[in-house]
């Protein structure tokens, strides 16, 4: 959220108390949700001052391998009315006079930050006043302490590039500091894909022209051809002008996306460069294998609609006739995909499965509900996708 805040001119800090362990154990897709909902409606309604982030360890947990945190999100923006405070947590409410306009959204953040609180255990909180700002305040009581090395999880949030599989894919790595490109080099080291390496404009030009790789990272500031002047000479070039160039720089001003687009690349990484913020632009823009470490979620997309077993016909066919009545709302949260009518849909798909006792409907009721609540967003539209071929299949099974 930097970024954002310099680009509005707003003061973002954070504080965590340093009693806090290193390592906690808690769900971090969600606890991630939350705070890209809360804060960036805090950036959108804030023009000046500041948002800050306080974590604190409060009170005494039931057990003495936990602790309860407390979180507190403040911003010095434009406050909601007393009296509207206890319905913005509501499904598509929003602060009463709001401009559409100015501030977008469908009110939805905060109704799924609630859900997620909830799912976790936790519970979500509200104090603003008109004109002086908000606190959104989140409580997590009895968080498990990691048994894990604490050193392992010191790099945590870098885990993931080193579990990206890209076997057959050619990076193009440009800089003309040695030091920088070795680095970079080191962070792909574990995802074997075949690294080129330039140490100017000039000599990126021609290393994209004769390997044609599938991505190039180009630093802005280098000798011979600047960054923009090689990304123009390569979206000149008829092989290379579809290759997704993305930009190493320090400057924060080059970063927004009106500066770097139309110095033709299509996505920045800011110096110092962090493994995961390269991994996740990878993602965007290269087909990869991924080792997902939710176990649970890859043994569930193994599993095959047809397991048959113990299914009686009777059963099937008035567990098809309710799944052909959620046709309608199938369409609807294909259609709009937000988390929490996905969820819905799941929940209802699931209970099908539950009350006629066919483990093919309960396992994609399973699956699509775990990728939904990850935020898993590729995973949950494919499965959403499946619904109809799923459906279709156990009619194939009635009717032979």
């Amino acid at each position: 959220f930097t970024l954002k805040c310099d680009e509005k001119d707003l003061l973002f800090e954070t504080y965590i108390d340093p009693k806090i362990p290193l390592a906690l154990e808690l769900s971090d897709s969600r606890l991630r949700q939350i705070f890209v909902n809360i804060v960036g409606n805090a950036i959108k309604f804030t023009d000046r001052g500041g948002i800050s982030i306080y974590v604190h360890q409060i009170a005494a947990p039931v057990s003495t391998n936990n602790i309860n945190l407390k979180i507190e999100i403040k911003d010095t923006g434009v406050g909601i009315p007393i009296e509207q405070q206890n319905k913005i947590f509501n499904a598509f409410q929003q602060k009463e006079g709001q401009a559409f306009n100015k501030y977008g959204g469908t009110g939805l953040g905060l109704t799924i930050s609630k859900r997620l609180m909830e799912l976790m255990g936790g519970k979500i909180a509200l104090n603003s006043e008109v004109g002086v700002g908000s606190i959104f305040t989140l409580y997590l009581n009895d968080v498990p302490l990691s048994t894990g090395n604490p050193e392992v999880f010191e790099n945590e949030d870098n885990y993931s590039l080193n579990d990206l599989n890209l076997e057959g894919v050619s990076i193009l790595v440009v800089d003309d500091s040695m030091a920088n490109r070795n680095l970079i080099k080191e962070y792909l080291v574990d995802t074997h894909a075949t690294i080129y390496e330039a140490g100017n404009g000039q000599e990126a030009y021609e290393s994209a022209k004769n390997h044609i790789p599938d991505i190039i990272f180009l630093d802005i500031r280098m000798p011979v051809m600047t960054g923009p002047e090689t990304a123009k000479a390569l979206r000149d070039y008829f092989p290379t002008a579809e290759i997704p160039l993305v930009a190493f720089t320090a400057s924060v001003s080059f970063a927004s996306a009106s500066n770097y687009k139309s110095a033709g690349f299509d996505d920045v990484l800011l110096k110092p460069v962090q493994m995961n913020e390269m991994a996740d632009v990878i993602s965007k823009y290269i087909t990869i294998k991924e080792e997902s470490k939710v176990i649970t979620v890859e043994n569930l997309e193994e599993e095959s609609y047809a397991n048959y077993e113990n299914i009686r016909i009777i059963d099937l066919k008035a567990a098809l006739e309710e799944l052909q009545l959620l046709k309608n709302k199938w369409e609807f949260t294909k259609s709009n995909r937000f988390v929490n009518t996905v969820l819905d849909f799941s929940k209802e798909v699931e209970e099908i499965g539950e009350s006629y006792g066919i483990n093919p409907i309960t396992q994609y009721g399973n699956r699509l509900s775990l990728h939904a609540e990850s935020f898993d967003t590729e995973k949950m539209e494919k499965t959403l996708n499946e619904f109809a071929n799923m459906v279709e299949e156990l009619n194939s099974y009635l009717n032979d």
